[in-house]
């Protein structure tokens, strides 16, 4: 048999667990709001580019214009800030926002010497993937479908991994502290 003092430190003992994961549990929220606010997922665009100019050019650099029109009258570069920003390697390119404009224009200098303006486009997927089809004089940009951002999956499963192991070790603290309410009774 139990002595008074042993239920009353078990009991004890319960409190505390449960306390413990009611803060851990409003912590994990109130973190996973700040960092949906940083990191979470942002639109973004990736360019294939195809060549009908003889031979394969490298990249040297580019522009994402950002446009309120179809005609592209009012055209200003994609700002960089924060992860926000159009970068180029030699032979793709790909831009991620914050948030876009619904009209877009690219502006690309080639290994030839020749810098290429794209027709005006839009984006209809979150994650946008586009092909440029690089010609002597422009670029023809056409939007060939969605795809998942592959860390936006990871951070998902991470997540519910989290969501369940916390439910689970609440649910142990409950049953210990039945189990010593019980003894108790």
């Amino acid at each position: 048999m139990q002595t008074r003092s042993s239920m009353n430190s078990a009991h004890h003992l319960a409190g505390k667990i449960s306390v413990l994961l009611a803060l851990i549990l409003i912590g994990s929220c109130a973190g996973a709001q700040a960092v949906r606010a940083d990191i979470g997922a942002k639109p973004s665009m990736e360019f294939e580019f195809v060549y009908e100019t003889g031979a394969a050019l490298t990249i040297s650099k580019g522009v994402q214009l950002e446009c309120s029109d179809n005609t592209c009258s009012d055209a200003e570069p994609l700002q960089e800030a924060g992860p926000q920003r159009f970068a180029c390697t030699d032979t793709a390119c790909s831009s991620l926002a914050y948030s876009y404009k619904d009209y877009h224009r690219l502006v690309i200098s080639f290994s030839d010497g020749v810098t290429r303006e794209s027709n005006v486009f839009g984006k209809s997927s979150f994650t946008a993937n586009y092909r440029v089809t690089v010609r002597e004089n422009d670029l023809l940009v056409e939007e060939t479908g969605a795809s998942m951002n592959p860390l936006n999956l990871i951070l998902l499963g991470g997540c519910g991994v989290a969501i369940a192991g916390l439910l689970i070790v609440m649910l142990f603290a409950i049953l210990i502290f039945l189990i010593v309410r019980a003894r108790r009774e």
